[in-house]
């Protein structure tokens, strides 16, 4: 038993380039609070490895399983593979936070990672499976909101949403709205998303991904002043996850390609 335990293990840990076990690394199975610190200090190997562990280890407790979703999302996020591999990583987040939801329905965490792992495979696919992604990442948003009404995830991820939906082509939209029934596409506003975004970065005003997201949104609209303000507050936060970094690099990057087109 104990061998077949240690042979679970390593099948967890030997995952794709660029995150495998370091070697040396300590005896035994992180606990959900070593995987938080490791994530906190933006350790993004330290602490996908820690989740996966962590998760097979105890593979039907729910602090284990939505941290498993977030390691997983977190690693499509920041990988550089092509967009089939990255697709996959977000769909094994899916799995890991449908399997979060199912042990404990009304706890919001689960719904926040399937939502963010739907919404991110969605930028990688074709329009007709981007309209289903949507609808689906769209109910979580609003099941988090129900759970918890203050919870910033839930107000960052439908701000990030009608961001995204607004910037469709017309035809894109009506494609996505009137034909394939995606109901977030037809609603969606700039207003309602830089309300929602707002929101959240009032909520945790500590949290890059709501900044990023509220800098691309008046990009999008061409509001340059209030993106510049929100890229200057977006770079002096802390280091608080290991996506953090690939955040302001990236919205950085996006003020600077937009002054550069004017």
């Amino acid at each position: 038993m104990r061998r077949l335990i240690c042979a679970l293990l390593m099948l967890a840990l030997c995952v794709a380039p660029g995150f495998v076990v370091a070697q040396g690394a300590a005896q035994g199975v992180p606990s959900a609070a070593h995987t938080d610190s490791l994530f906190r200090a933006g350790e993004a190997v330290a602490s996908y490895n820690a989740a996966m562990a962590h998760a097979a280890r105890a593979s039907t407790d729910y602090e284990a399983l939505w941290r498993a979703a977030r390691a997983e999302t977190v690693r499509g996020v920041l990988s550089n593979d092509p967009r089939a591999e990255k697709a996959q990583m977000y769909v094994q987040g899916e799995g890991w936070a449908r399997r979060a939801i199912a042990r404990a329905p009304q706890r919001p965490e689960g719904h926040y990672w399937l939502a963010a792992a739907l919404g991110r495979r969605a930028r990688l696919e074709k329009l007709f499976t981007v309209a289903r992604l949507a609808g689906e990442a769209h109910t979580e948003a609003l099941k988090i909101l129900a759970i918890d009404s203050l919870y910033p995830g839930g107000h960052g991820l439908l701000g990030k949403m009608h961001s995204d939906a607004s910037d469709l082509s017309l035809f894109a939209r009506v494609i996505a709205s009137t034909i394939l029934g995606a109901s977030v596409v037809r609603t969606a506003s700039w207003e309602a998303g830089e309300r929602e975004l707002l929101r959240a970065v009032a909520l945790d005003p500590e949290a890059a991904v709501y900044r990023a997201d509220l800098a691309q949104l008046y990009l999008r609209t061409h509001r340059e002043p209030q993106a510049d303000r929100v890229v200057r507050a977006l770079l002096l936060l802390p280091v608080r996850t290991p996506a953090d970094t690939f955040f302001k690099r990236d919205t950085r990057g996006a003020l600077e390609n937009y002054r550069a087109r004017r």
